[in-house]
């Protein structure tokens, strides 16, 4: 598995657009895609991460080649920031069942 940490700036006054263009996304899920979440800091409330989980690294490379991941970094740009991506390979999970 592959994971992919995408970080931004919203101000409040974009949280309600940000949160309703995200949900939006998800209307055609990119192949490879297991798992996706938009989360806001506790205490830096205008500090937003989607993290994503792939199949695979090579299927997220390959939706980033067809422009599939794109629209999660302009929800960020949005936010008067660049947003920054990091990328990680799962070596280990836990699971509760």
């Amino acid at each position: 598995m592959f994971a992919t940490i995408l970080r931004g700036r919203v101000t409040q006054q974009d949280w309600i657009t940000l949160q309703q263009r995200y949900e939006d996304l998800f209307k055609h899920v990119p192949d490879g895609l297991l798992h996706c979440y938009l989360l806001q800091d506790n205490v830096d409330r205008n500090h937003w991460e989607i993290i994503s989980f792939w199949k695979s690294e090579d299927a997220f490379m390959e939706a980033k080649q067809a422009g599939k991941t794109a629209a999660c970094e302009n929800l960020l740009c949005e936010g008067a920031t660049v947003p920054e991506r990091t990328c990680f390979h799962i070596r280990r999970t836990y699971q509760r069942i």
